[in-house]
């Protein structure tokens, strides 16, 4: 009877009065109307949606993330099943040689067995129905879990989406800036063969042009770490990322 008992009291829902009218009302609905949406397509770029639809299809998180859901509802499963009949059943061969009281012969038989069984737990005291309701809001609180995983995957694809772009551009400022001090240094060195211009005009532009040319290689090395990135999330092999136009 201790056994089969209900453990820890009910659960009772808090009382909570709201206020008439919540502080900055008129932001909090802004917010909620841009989250009830498919916020990644506010922004317009097929891209994006397309990476972000196959990282929570196809992504390492979500998938952890669901099968943890998929856990969460079979041990709910499991605990709902104690509120019916359980059956067992079970068969057995043995090839043996049986004692001389039971066969007088003395030789070796086949001997088989089978056994079928049923129990059911009357939940009297309230124990099944306390770890039904555990595993209830264990499954609940799991569906909510996978929910804020994916969505935090799907703001880490675009994060990392909209830094690709940006470094993108940075790369490409840095070219035409390089290209621009290869000019002028060019032009400081023909007018110091020339004599029109001084060493230290053109040891300056020359400076101005490796300071800025030593840039490329960093953002090129930071776009393919960001692309790396990004293909993990949606769960690719490393490569080059797609851009929308």
């Amino acid at each position: 009877s201790l056994a089969g008992c209900a453990v820890g009291p009910n659960y009772k829902r808090p009382e909570i009065v709201p206020p008439d009218r919540f502080y900055g009302e008129q932001q909090a609905a802004q917010a909620k109307t841009l989250t009830d949406t498919p916020w990644f397509e506010v922004f317009g770029d097929s891209t994006l949606k397309a990476l972000v639809d196959e990282a929570v299809v196809s992504g390492f998180d979500a998938r952890i993330a669901a099968a943890r859901v998929q856990e969460a509802r079979a041990r709910y499963g499991i605990a709902k099943s104690d509120f019916y009949p359980q059956i067992g059943y079970g068969a057995g061969y043995d090839y043996r040689r049986l004692p001389e009281t039971v066969d007088a012969s003395g030789d070796p038989s086949n001997v088989y067995s089978a056994n079928v069984s049923i129990s059911w737990e009357l939940d009297i005291w309230g124990r099944v129905r306390r770890l039904n309701e555990e595993a209830l809001n264990s499954y609940l609180a799991t569906e909510e879990a996978r929910q804020g995983v994916l969505l935090t995957l799907a703001s880490d694809v675009a994060q990392s989406y909209f830094e690709l772009l940006a470094l993108d551009d940075e790369l490409e400022i840095a070219r035409h800036t390089t290209a621009a001090y290869q000019a002028m240094y060019d032009l400081f060195d023909r007018r110091l063969q020339g004599g029109a211009a001084s060493a230290l005009e053109t040891s300056y532009a020359l400076g101005a042009l490796k300071s800025t040319a030593a840039q490329i290689p960093d953002l090129e090395r930071l776009i393919v770490r960001t692309e790396n990135r990004i293909n993990l999330l949606v769960g690719r092999q490393p490569g080059p990322v797609a851009r929308g136009t």
